[in-house]
């Protein structure tokens, strides 16, 4: 598996941006301005998320599943009873393929 770091390697390994591949349908435009507080393209939005988890780390993301999600969190931490419960409920199929991914 490759491990991009920034934006412009992200560009390198697609050969194009789909962030510049045309106008942000209307409601995920509300979406980033209801989030970011000003209007922004994807790519600026994404830019802007990722600036803030390096400087921040596991602050912003936390930040970030509020205001996006709506689900205040105090860990990023999954704990190993929800973990195993998790891993027994998840379809066999969806955890092959995630596996296999993850290869």
């Amino acid at each position: 598996m490759r491990i991009v770091r920034d934006m412009d390697e992200a560009k390198a390994a697609l050969g194009r941006s789909p962030l510049e591949t045309g106008a942000l349908p209307p409601a995920m435009q509300r979406r980033i301005r209801e989030v970011f507080g000003e209007d922004l393209s994807a790519e600026d939005a994404v830019r802007r998320i990722v600036t803030d988890v390096r400087q921040a780390g596991d602050a912003a993301l936390l930040d970030y599943i509020r205001r996006v999600d709506g689900v205040e969190l105090d860990s990023l931490e999954v704990d190993e009873a929800e973990r195993r419960q998790a891993h027994e409920e998840v379809d066999r199929e969806l955890a092959s393929a995630l596996r296999t991914a993850a290869e």
